[in-house]
């Protein structure tokens, strides 16, 4: 495609109702936008620490419950996911631990969550969608562009689907609209295509993809991973039992008000029996609370 006949077909896919679009010619159509295309990713190795966190009625007591959810568990689109298909959605350790996964959770005072801490065991392969420059100048200016998402001396037409890539990737979507994220399932299943690498020392496949936090403006980094990667390459460090407490700083949505943001910690685990139980440090209603970050 030309230049001129890339942005007509940007605006069709952007303006247009997907929803009698298959998945598999809505793939190709991505296939042929990205015709040429040259992309840069990154290999996550051993050490780096994920953080992942889902809301729970009680203490869990298998590791599975913190892990992906079961296929038929999967019942609407995700991000990076279609209905009926598992990804395990986490994010990167940039310091801020409990914090980061825990925004995109659109948590709501009173709401309890299990916030597991992972640790990668073998190197793997991820893409990258979301990251453009002039998106995260707008989004964060204070964050500096992320190394490793764009090859030096990007051509103008690399930096037109990238701009449109991060755009489509990155807008919100309300709950009950989850339709509107075949788009991006289409990117995401783009992104995780087979690769040719020569080096067998290095990762043959690609393991996920890596995108910013979308609820608090690109601070931090986000991966949704394939089942088969985390059962073969993370291990389960500890895990925290976490209660979004109703304090004066945080409105009756969840919403945050001050600049000091805090969590209750009601339990945590760090030991974990061979048929994966979780083994709680204390079983009590006793809270202590700490500051997110």
């Amino acid at each position: 495609m030309q230049d001129n006949e890339l942005q007509v077909e940007f605006d069709l896919l952007e303006k247009s109702d997907l929803r009698d679009v298959s998945d598999e010619d809505l793939w190709e159509r991505i296939r042929k936008i990205h015709a040429g295309f040259s992309f840069s990713s990154r290999i996550l190795r051993p050490g780096v620490s994920i953080y992942r966190a889902v809301r729970v009625s009680e203490r869990p007591r298998y590791i599975s419950r913190l892990s992906y959810p079961p296929a038929d568990r999967v019942t609407v689109r995700g991000r990076l996911n279609p209905a009926g298909q598992v990804m395990f959605y986490g994010t990167i350790d940039a310091g801020n631990e409990y914090a980061a996964c825990l925004y995109e959770c659109h948590r709501k005072v009173g709401d309890l969550f299990a916030v597991s801490h992972w640790s990668i065991t073998k190197p793997f392969l991820a893409n990258h969608l979301g990251y453009s420059r002039n998106l995260i100048r707008t989004r964060n200016p204070s964050r500096e562009f992320p190394e490793g998402t764009e090859l030096p001396n990007q051509t103008n037409r690399g930096r037109l689907i990238r701009e449109w890539q991060s755009r489509v990737f990155t807008k919100l979507v309300p709950e009950g609209s989850e339709h509107l994220y075949q788009i991006t399932n289409a990117l995401t299943s783009f992104a995780l295509s087979p690769i040719i690498q020569p080096d067998k020392s290095l990762p043959q496949e690609f393991a996920g993809v890596i995108y910013p936090t979308l609820a608090v403006n690109f601070i931090d980094d986000n991966i949704a991973l394939l089942p088969k990667i985390v059962d073969s390459s993370l291990a389960l460090v500890d895990v925290g039992l976490i209660r979004i407490p109703a304090m004066e700083d945080i409105t009756s949505e969840g919403v945050v008000k001050g600049e000091k943001n805090y969590i209750e910690i009601v339990d945590t685990a760090h030991e974990f029996r061979r048929d994966g139980r979780i083994v709680w440090n204390r079983e009590s209603t006793a809270m202590s609370v700490s500051p997110w970050r």
